[in-house]
């Protein structure tokens, strides 16, 4: 069993779903995007008109479509390279929704846009993880002390912090990722982690489920390795 156990406070994920190509026809492309995610998501979560754009450029990395889910600060928006998903310091309790907008729009973008065949996925989760005390975080980056660090500023007096990072790249150069754990600035009780993790040659059928499923065992699997592990006691 984790000698840690974690509750999430708050989240935030950025998807970058790439294409193989480029989408250098673009200017049908905001149409038709906007067409599809009306007919997705229009009456699900009452898209306004307010909150669909488009930036024309001469420079084609510069062009973009955008949805601002209600209006906030949370966007899908198509590049012509890529299909991104920003959810921006959300709760538990929207995870369902935020899984549901990028489960609806990936699994039907094939359809939509048979031109631009799905490639590699890029996944950055950064989280605040209370652990429940003070001291709960002080036993966790204990391990990673520098001993020498007291020595070498024995005459400049600080508070130092070491925190663990660490790369895993998989042989068969299907995936990589990097994890970095450091204090939260949200609550003393909680550490703030951040794992970036890359699906680096994805079969272009391959559902968002699996996709998901594949990054969630990913980012457990390196919690694990920092002795955390989610605690799912229930309520009271």
């Amino acid at each position: 069993m984790a000698n840690f156990r974690y509750k999430v406070l708050r989240e935030s994920l950025y998807v970058q779903q790439y294409f193989k190509g480029v989408a250098l026809e673009w200017r049908e492309l905001p149409t038709r995007f906007f067409k599809t995610l009306y007919e997705l998501l229009g009456e699900r979560l009452n898209i306004q008109t307010a909150e669909l754009s488009a930036n024309p450029s001469t420079q084609l990395s510069e062009v973009r479509a955008r949805y601002n889910i209600y209006g906030g600060p949370s966007t899908v928006t198509l590049f012509a390279d890529r299909l991104a998903f920003e959810f921006p310091n959300f709760t538990a309790s929207e995870l369902t929704l935020v899984y549901e907008i990028m489960g609806t729009i990936h699994d039907r973008f094939p359809a939509a846009f048979p031109e631009l065949a799905l490639g590699r996925v890029e996944v950055q989760d950064m989280s605040h993880l209370d652990l429940g005390s003070q001291e709960s975080v002080s036993e966790f980056f204990e391990p990673f002390e520098i001993p020498a660090l007291a020595s070498t500023f024995s005459d400049l007096p600080a508070q130092f912090v070491c925190a663990p990072i660490f790369y895993a790249n998989s042989d068969d150069g299907q995936w990589k990722c990097k994890v970095e754990v450091e204090p939260s600035n949200l609550t003393s009780t909680a550490i703030f982690g951040a794992i970036n993790a890359t699906m680096l040659k994805p079969d272009p059928s391959t559902s968002y489920l699996e996709k998901a499923a594949f990054i969630q065992q990913l980012t457990q699997r390196c919690l694990k390795a920092l002795d955390l592990e989610i605690d799912v006691a229930p309520q009271q």
